[in-house]
This record gives structure tokens, C-alpha cells and sequence, in this order.
């Protein structure tokens, strides 16, 4: 067992832990969707089999189409977009992620 509890990630507070633990900074919540916390999330709807279930499956990118590449951009065709999005040039480096939630998200969601 890792020792986290399986609670600690259906917390509404989000990605309030990940910023207290020091795994991100506070700038990459702008980045997340509803900046990394679903305020009308509520844990207890989530049954034990699933939390059981998804906590070793967190912080993996799963299987099928999931994937992190390392892009250059090198062309920019809408600049207000790309800014958005914190691509500033050509020739910037890019991370692009792709994961799901597994199995853990699948009973969450529906």
C-alpha cells in the first residue's frame, strides 16, 4: 500500500493538495479545467470499489490513445489563441498530455 489515502484525490478542495505538497504552482491552475477543482464535486456519491479501484491507477496515463509528447511549434496560426495557451514563438518547446481517468473517472462521471 502506498500509504495515501484514497480520499485525498476526491477532495472538492482539488488542487488545493497538489499546491501545498508542492507538486505544481499556483500558475498551473489557470491552466486546468474549473482551475483544477469541481466546486459541485461531491465524494461521498463516489463508492469505496472505485476509489479502491482508481488510487493506483493515479498519476498514470492509462493505455489506447493516451500519451505525452514533446512538441516545437513551429508554426503559429492565431497568435491571440496560441498566447492564450502560453505559446509565445516558434521554435518554443511543448509538453501535450492525453490520459483519461480510467476506470476511477468512468464511475465518477457517469
Amino acid at each position: 500500500s502506498s500509504g495515501i489515502n484514497a480520499e485525498w484525490p476526491l477532495r472538492p478542495g482539488g488542487m488545493g493538495w497538489s499546491l501545498r505538497e508542492g507538486y505544481i504552482w499556483a500558475e498551473d491552475k489557470e491552466h486546468c479545467e474549473e482551475y483544477g477543482r469541481m466546486l459541485q464535486a461531491d465524494p461521498t456519491k463516489v463508492s469505496a470499489r472505485a476509489k479502491k479501484r482508481g488510487l493506483p491507477q493515479l498519476g498514470t496515463l492509462g493505455a489506447g490513445n493516451h500519451y505525452a509528447e514533446i512538441q516545437v511549434v513551429e508554426e503559429i496560426f492565431n497568435k491571440q489563441a496560441a498566447k492564450r495557451m502560453g505559446i509565445d514563438e516558434e521554435g518554443q518547446v511543448c509538453v501535450m498530455i492525453h490520459c483519461g481517468s480510467r476506470g476511477l473517472g468512468h464511475q465518477v462521471a457517469t
